[in-house]
C-alpha cells in the first residue's frame, strides 16, 4: 500500500531512508493504537450526524473502526506510523469508503490528540500508583517506633522520629498524586480540529467531537494550539520527572541507611542482591537502579526540552523523537512505581542501632531550646550548647516529637478523586463505541 502522503507533491526518491526517517515509530505508535481508533471514531459520528460524506461510506468506516477498535493488530513498520497503519485497515475492510477515512485530517494534529490522550491515561494510573506507594508507607510509619539521626551535608543534624521520616516519603507520593491530576485537567482541549495548525477545512463541529472524548473544546488560536507539540510531551513529563528525582533521593538515603556503617533499615529480600564472588553481600541494586533510571530520565527530558527549544512555530517531524521520550518515560515510570508497594511493605527498622548511631553532638539544638526555655537568650543558649558539644560533655538526650501531617483519610479522598476519573473516561469511551455500534447496526 502506498504510504499515507502519497499523490501529493512529494514523491519517493530511489534511496531508501526509512531507517532514519521511521525508526522505531510503529512500535512507539502501538502505545496510540486505542486513543487513535476511538478520535477517529468519534470524528466518524459526527460526520456522519452532519453528513458530510456518503451515509453509507460513514457506516462502513465506522464498522472497520469498530472491528480494529476490537482488534490487536501489530503496525506494519513500512507503513510508517499509527495513521498509516489504519488507514490500511480501513481501505482493506471499507474499500473505496475508506478514502475519506481522514477527511481533511493532519497527521499532527491526530498524534497530538493521540499523545493528550496516551497521556491522560498514564498520567492516571501514575497518580492512582502514587497514592497506593503513600498508603504503604503509612502503614510502615504507625509501625515503626524510635529515633534515628537526621542528616544535612551528609552529617548527622538533629534526631528525628522514624515516624517523622516515614511520613516525609508518603508525603511525596501524596503530592505526586496530586500534581499527576493537575496535569491531567491541564491537557483536556482537544488538538483534533487544527488542521496543520492554520485551522481546519472540515465543517465538523469539534466542539462536539470533544464533549464525547471528555475534552474541553479548544478556544485558542489553531497555530499556537499545534505549537504545543513537544511543549505538552515536557508538560506530561514533568511531574513525573520530579516524582523519579524524589524516588532517587529516598533510594540514595535508604543506601546509606541500610549500609554497614548506619544499619538503620534492613532492605527486604528480592531487592537485594548477592555478589558474585563476595558471599556477605546484600547490595542495594533495586535502589541504584532507581537512581540510573531517574538519572536516564533526566537525560531524556533534558533532550526532549533542547529539540523543542530550537523550532520555530508549527510541526516539525522530528518530533516524533518527543513522542518517543515521552512513552518510554512514561512506561519506565510505570514499571518503578509497580513494584514500590511492595518494595516498602517489606522494609525493616531496627529502633536500637538508629539509637546507637545518633551521636551526642545531635542533641545540641535540643538542649539550646531547653537552656533558652530556662531564661537564656538565644545566642547564648546556642554558644553553651556549642561550647558542651567542642569540651565533649554529654548532652541531655531528649528524644524529637513525631510530625506526620499524611492521613489515610486525605489519601482517600485523593485516590477517590483520581478513581472519578478514570472511571469518567472509561464511561466515555463506552459510550462511544456503544453509540457507534447501535448506528451500525440501525443503518
Amino acid at each position: 500500500m502506498p504510504k499515507i502522503w502519497s499523490g501529493g507533491a512529494s514523491k519517493e526518491g530511489s534511496v531508501d531512508i526509512s531507517e532514519l526517517m521511521v525508526d522505531d515509530d510503529t512500535v512507539i505508535d502501538q502505545n496510540f493504537l486505542e486513543f487513535e481508533v476511538l478520535a477517529l471514531i468519534a470524528y466518524h459520528l459526527e460526520l456522519f450526524r452532519k453528513g458530510l460524506i456518503n451515509p453509507e461510506d460513514s457506516i462502513s468506516i465506522l464498522r472497520s473502526l469498530i472491528l480494529l477498535f476490537d482488534r490487536d493488530i501489530v503496525l506494519k513498520r513500512e507503513l510508517e506510523d499509527v495513521h498509516g497503519n489504519v488507514e490500511e485497515f480501513v481501505i482493506s475492510n471499507s474499500g473505496k469508503a475508506g478514502d475519506n477515512l481522514r477527511l481533511f485530517l493532519s497527521r499532527n494534529e491526530q498524534i497530538h490528540t493521540d499523545i493528550r490522550l496516551y497521556g491522560r491515561s498514564m498520567l492516571l494510573e501514575l497518580a492512582l500508583r502514587s497514592t497506593e506507594v503513600s498508603r504503604t508507607i503509612l502503614k510502615k510509619r504507625d509501625e515503626f517506633t524510635g529515633i534515628m539521626p537526621g542528616y544535612t551535608h551528609y552529617r548527622q543534624g538533629m534526631v528525628v522520629s522514624v515516624k517523622t521520616y516515614m511520613d516525609y516519603i508518603a508525603a511525596i507520593f501524596e503530592d505526586s498524586a496530586k500534581e499527576l491530576l493537575e496535569t491531567v485537567h491541564k491537557i483536556e482541549s482537544l488538538p483534533l480540529g487544527y488542521g496543520s495548525g492554520f485551522g481546519s477545512l472540515s465543517d465538523a463541529d469539534f466542539s462536539k467531537i470533544s464533549e464525547s472524548l471528555g475534552f474541553n473544546p479548544a478556544s485558542v488560536n489553531p497555530q499556537y494550539l499545534s505549537s504545543r507539540r513537544g511543549i505538552d510531551e515536557t508538560d506530561i513529563l514533568y511531574p513525573v520527572l520530579k516524582l523519579m528525582i524524589n524516588i532517587s533521593r529516598v533510594s540514595q538515603d535508604l543506601i546509606m541507611f541500610s549500609g554497614d556503617e548506619i544499619p538503620i533499615f534492613i532492605l527486604p529480600d528480592g531487592f537485594v542482591t548477592g555478589s558474585s564472588l563476595m558471599a556477605n553481600k546484600r547490595n542495594p541494586d533495586f535502589l541504584e537502579m532507581l537512581q540510573g533510571y531517574a538519572s536516564e530520565q533526566i537525560g531524556s527530558f533534558n533532550s526532549l526540552i533542547s529539540l523543542v527549544s530550537n523550532k520555530s512555530s508549527g510541526y516539525h517531524r522530528d518530533f516524533q523523537i518527543s513522542k518517543k521520550i515521552m512513552v518510554r518515560s512514561l512506561q519506565r515510570s510505570r514499571s518503578i512505581m509497580k513494584f514500590l508497594p511492595e518494595f516498602f511493605a517489606g522494609i525493616g527498622f531496627d529502633a536500637e542501632a538508629s539509637k546507637n548511631i545518633i551521636k551526642n553532638s545531635s542533641y545540641a539544638t535540643a538542649n539550646a531550646k531547653k537552656l533558652f526555655s530556662e531564661g537564656h537568650t538565644w545566642k547564648s543558649a546556642y554558644s553553651e550548647a556549642g561550647r558542651m558539644v567542642r569540651e565533649g560533655q554529654k548532652l541531655e538526650n531528649i528524644k524529637p516529637g513525631d510530625v506526620t501531617t499524611i492521613t489515610s483519610d486525605n489519601l482517600s479522598s485523593i485516590r477517590d478523586a483520581i478513581q472519578k476519573e478514570i472511571s469518567r473516561y472509561k464511561d466515555i469511551s463506552d459510550k462511544l463505541i456503544s453509540h457507534a455500534k447501535k448506528l451500525i447496526v440501525s443503518n
